[in-house]
């Protein structure tokens, strides 16, 4: 029993008894649905392969519009930091699509698709490619306005603009979000 306590410390109770305060305190909670604007901001790691694979941060906003209580519109905009072999670069990616959401309690499934376009800028060169993006992930309701989740995208860039190479972007984003009714 001592080795439980001290496995499961302070920080872990902590974290527990906020999720159980969010889950019975914050009252009604829904879905952004039609009609409805939702906007948010994240926090995201990010992989690219353009000058060779790339590991970075940044971050990023997006806005949605409810066109159903299940599909809506959603435009994003979202920048990293990158450290590729040859040095620093900076990613830069814009996407314009839809999202689908599953309502289950306080939990929203998700899925997202949509038309995207990148730069990636290093020392060694830039280009510019247009492709598709595809993401998945989840919301959790904190209450009536507020949400939380994490998303992972993947997107193929494969129409160079700029460059030569088709360039491969995955990310993955812990988002804040407060929908407007």
């Amino acid at each position: 029993m001592r080795y439980a306590a001290k496995v499961f410390g302070s920080w872990q109770r902590g974290i527990c008894c906020a999720l159980a305060w969010f889950g019975v305190a914050a009252g009604h909670a829904r879905a952004a649905g039609q009609d409805e604007w939702q906007a948010g901001g994240y926090a995201l790691g990010a992989h690219a392969s353009g000058f060779g694979p790339a590991w970075g941060a940044g971050g990023g906003v997006d806005l949605q519009y409810g066109l159903t209580d299940a599909w809506g519109l959603r435009g994003a905009a979202e920048g990293a930091w990158m450290a590729p072999d040859g040095g620093a670069a900076a990613l830069l990616q814009t996407t314009a699509g839809v999202v689908y959401t599953w309502d289950v309690l306080r939990l929203l499934p998700l899925v997202e698709a949509g038309l995207s376009g990148a730069t990636l800028r290093a020392k060694t060169g830039s280009q510019t490619n247009l492709g598709v993006q595809v993401g998945l992930g989840a919301d959790y309701l904190l209450n009536r306005h507020w949400s939380m989740g994490l998303i992972g995208r993947f997107g193929y860039l494969p129409l160079a603009l700029s460059g030569d190479k088709a360039l491969r972007v995955g990310t993955v984003a812990l988002r804040l979000s407060y929908r407007f009714d």
